[in-house]
């Protein structure tokens, strides 16, 4: 994680106080970017209670970072992890870079999960009836 770019964003995820972690993923995480490219950026917000105030603040983190970098709004995905799909879990685990960790239980505990999820899929699919 070594440029300055992903250092600024992170250093700005990392002073909000209603996250507990973030993970950079997608082409920016691999190192294959474009100018074309997006920023895909995963969120584990501190309470997930209410899917309409994380919303809110999704927009508010997606503002954050345009302004951040001086990019349109369009250039900046926010995913909420405790509301994504097993496919977008397993990307952001196998690619992902973190960008803050304001939790390290939090974060351990979302890799476990994902991949007793990752591997429940797979059993079920080669042993199920």
């Amino acid at each position: 994680m070594a440029s300055k770019i992903i250092l600024q964003l992170s250093k700005a995820l990392k002073a909000r106080t209603d996250i507990k972690f973030s993970i950079l993923f997608g082409s920016r995480a691999r190192g294959t970017e474009t100018p074309e490219s997006d920023w895909d950026i995963a969120i584990w917000f501190k309470d997930n209670s209410d899917a309409w105030e994380n919303l809110g603040k999704k927009e508010d983190i997606r503002n954050q970072v345009c302004k951040l970098f001086a990019i349109n709004e369009t250039k900046v995905d926010i995913v909420d992890l405790a509301r994504s799909e097993l496919s977008i879990n397993a990307t952001v685990v196998d690619e992902g870079i973190e960008l803050s960790e304001q939790d390290s239980l939090a974060l351990a505990y979302y890799y476990q999960g994902v991949w007793s999820k990752i591997e429940e899929f797979y059993w079920n699919l080669n042993h199920a009836a």
